[in-house]
């Protein structure tokens, strides 16, 4: 299906649902942590403005850059 859209829609921009975003990030953070992030990640996606939630992204990665940094890795690209 992303072929599909690529191929038709080549250069429009994807966006990914905020839950699934979330709990793909969320995957690469072992379950017994995943309460204490999760709403860390949730308000990254739930700021008044895009500079708020860029700031939201840069203290989250700041906080969480040495201890999950694959979970960092599948995150950055919505920076």
């Amino acid at each position: 299906m992303i072929n599909a859209m690529t191929a038709k829609f080549g250069r429009s921009q994807r966006q990914r649902c905020v839950m699934h975003k979330m709990e793909n990030v969320l995957s690469y953070v072992p379950t017994k942590q995943q309460d204490q992030v999760r709403p860390e990640l949730k308000a990254v996606f739930y700021q008044p403005s895009r500079e708020a939630a860029d700031q939201a992204v840069a203290a989250f990665m700041e906080k969480y850059r040495t201890i999950y940094p694959a979970n960092l890795s599948c995150f950055s690209p919505m920076v």
